[in-house]
């Protein structure tokens, strides 16, 4: 963790200093958002939603935050854990077809985007994996503290869903 946020940490866990808080949330709003859009498939509103959710949860919870770890990790942890306990609680999504839902809701947003396309058609957990190495630049072994899942099921979805997005690539026209 570098020095900065470290401090702002410190003086949040220490002082109670909200401003530090808001220093973090600036600089992690814009992330935490970009991955929660993707996993609620671009449902803008809810991702929002969702996000302050997180920073609230982060803000009670920061005291437990282990500063060898990465802050950055542990944020994209809560998000996650903040989309799962959402989707939990609305059983409906599971029943809907991931793909007819964003073509019916969100036809407008990225129409014209091969990759979010491409990416529509994966699996939720693979989806979850390419968005958190690729597009949010984690490391393999942060996505299993994130996602809590094993290393060797990271290693499989993000080779499964490179072989996919190879292929669906392939045959998408332009």
């Amino acid at each position: 963790m570098e020095h900065l946020e470290t401090d702002l940490i410190y003086r949040i866990i220490h002082d109670d200093d909200r401003h530090a808080f808001a220093t973090l949330i600036r600089r992690y709003q814009s992330k935490i958002r970009n991955f929660l859009r993707r996993l609620t498939q671009h449902d803008y509103a809810l991702a929002d939603d969702l996000a302050q959710e997180c920073f609230i949860t982060a803000y009670y919870k920061i005291k437990q935050l282990d500063l060898a770890n990465s802050f950055a990790a542990w944020l994209f942890q809560i998000a996650y854990r903040t989309f799962l306990q959402h989707k939990r609680q609305k059983p409906q999504w599971e029943a809907l077809d991931e793909k007819t839902q964003t073509d019916e809701i969100h036809s407008d947003v990225l129409s014209n985007s091969k990759l979010e396309k491409a990416l529509k058609q994966l699996p939720f957990e693979q989806r979850l994996v390419v968005n958190l190495y690729y597009f949010s630049e984690f490391t393999q072994l942060e996505i299993t503290k994130i996602t809590q899942l094993p290393m060797g099921t990271v290693k499989s979805h993000l080779k499964r869903a490179a072989e996919k997005l190879k292929t669906i690539l392939g045959g998408i026209n332009p």
